[in-house]
């Protein structure tokens, strides 16, 4: 798991972004911080209680501390406007903390819809600058009516690594250089089990090369694999926006 010191990163090396429309973000991590009041009280009231608590109990009243904290950050630095790639990977830190809540019900079940629904927020692009509609391989623009999903990804590279994107994970491998941590992502839709879709993958950061070397089939489990090539020396950090949309 991990810390939340990764967010209290983010606050050292973001820049504050330019004026935008951050109102729904702002609603949207207000929730996720009552639920996590909700959460925090919920499982400090049956920790006190406790004569004898288990270890199970310990171990929520610890993560319910820790999604607090991770969660009131989140909303101070939505309301500070800043920059979208920081803020979701501000959020991906909520969603790998997520990972260990005990219940899908109760309290825990709706801190977890919540930061849910601020990642899919966050994906949309509700705040941040706009981008223009990406270009396939053949130069010509995909209409942005046309595209089905995205997936957005933050993470290094040293010299090469492919991203494999199935339903709702991205899994990355270093092919060569240094394997590094994995990487962090959103998504608005998962991709699906479908044929004749194309995937594209636009580099938003980065200085390599970026392109899609496997599309999704059955042959494959419907899954594309992005491959990014850095040959400059040294690890480096990538942002990609990965999209999909129908061949007809």
């Amino acid at each position: 798991m991990r810390s939340i010191a990764v967010i209290s990163a983010v606050l050292l090396l973001s820049v504050l972004a330019s004026a935008q429309d951050y109102s729904r973000l702002e609603r949207s991590a207000d929730r996720v911080k009552d639920a996590a009041e909700a959460v925090s009280k919920a499982t400090g009231d049956t920790f006190q209680r406790g004569r004898q608590n288990s270890s199970d109990a310990i171990e929520q009243a610890f993560l319910a501390e820790q999604v607090l904290a991770a969660a009131r950050l989140m909303e101070k630095i939505v309301n500070d406007k800043y920059d979208i790639g920081d803020l979701r990977l501000a959020a991906n830190v909520l969603k790998e903390l997520s990972e260990n809540f005990p219940s899908t019900g109760g309290t825990w079940g709706a801190l977890k819809n919540s930061i849910d629904s601020l990642i899919f927020d966050l994906a949309a692009g509700t705040a941040g600058p706009t981008t223009p509609p990406p270009a396939t391989d053949d130069g010509a623009d995909v209409d942005d009516s046309r595209i089905l999903g995205r997936f957005f990804w933050n993470g290094e590279v040293d010299n090469e690594v492919h991203l494999t994107v199935s339903g709702t994970r991205i899994t990355s491998e270093a092919i060569s250089g240094r394997t590094l941590e994995e990487g962090t992502y959103s998504f608005t839709s998962a991709l699906p089990r479908e044929n004749d879709l194309i995937v594209r993958a636009l580099k938003t950061d980065g200085r390599g090369i970026v392109s899609v070397i496997q599309q999704p089939n059955a042959g494959n489990d419907y899954s594309a694999v992005i491959r990014i090539k850095d040959e400059d020396g040294g690890a480096r950090s990538y942002s990609l926006e990965i999209y999909w949309y129908k061949a007809n």
